[in-house]
């Protein structure tokens, strides 16, 4: 046998060889298939994980949104806690002219009695602050101002003719 062993040496050995790497190459694509299969079955757990914490969290959001709507809606469907003053303009029946020439001293007649311009919230309009007198008088106060200012103006035109 030794003779025949002599003769195949190289054959053998080459045979040999051969079926070493093919063992150790399936041997290397069946671990590599096992870690594959591990990390896939990992990612799905961790998938599935995710699903869960997300649906959690949305829950809670969702859980969280509905109370303060909730409170909101309560809030503004409440009652106001302090009693808020109504204000009453009126509407002067004159009013005190054009800026300009023509404007005058500025002062403002009303001829007949004033009418109020807004109806106040309250059904008391008595308890409102009348703000009309008050803006009358600032407009005819800026309207003398004016008056004045146009006049100086026209006075230093004259002294830089």
């Amino acid at each position: 046998m030794s003779a025949w062993f002599a003769e195949y040496k190289v054959v053998v050995y080459a045979i040999t060889v051969l079926f070493l790497v093919l063992a150790f190459g399936i041997y290397t694509c069946r671990v590599e298939q096992r870690g594959e299969d591990k990390v896939n079955a990992k990612n799905a757990e961790l998938v599935a994980a995710q699903v869960i914490h997300n649906t959690e969290v949305e829950t809670r959001a969702q859980t969280l949104a509905a109370t303060q709507i909730a409170t909101l809606k309560a809030q503004l469907a409440a009652p106001v806690a302090i009693d808020a003053p109504s204000l009453i303009v009126r509407e002067p029946s004159v009013c005190s002219g054009p800026v300009g020439k023509d404007a005058g001293s500025g002062s403002a007649t009303n001829a007949a009695a004033p009418q109020p311009a807004v109806v106040p919230r309250s059904s008391e309009a008595s308890e409102g602050v009348d703000l009309g007198p008050e803006i009358d008088k600032r407009f005819a106060d800026d309207d003398a101002l004016i008056s004045a200012l146009q006049q100086r103006i026209e006075d230093e035109r004259g002294v830089c003719r």
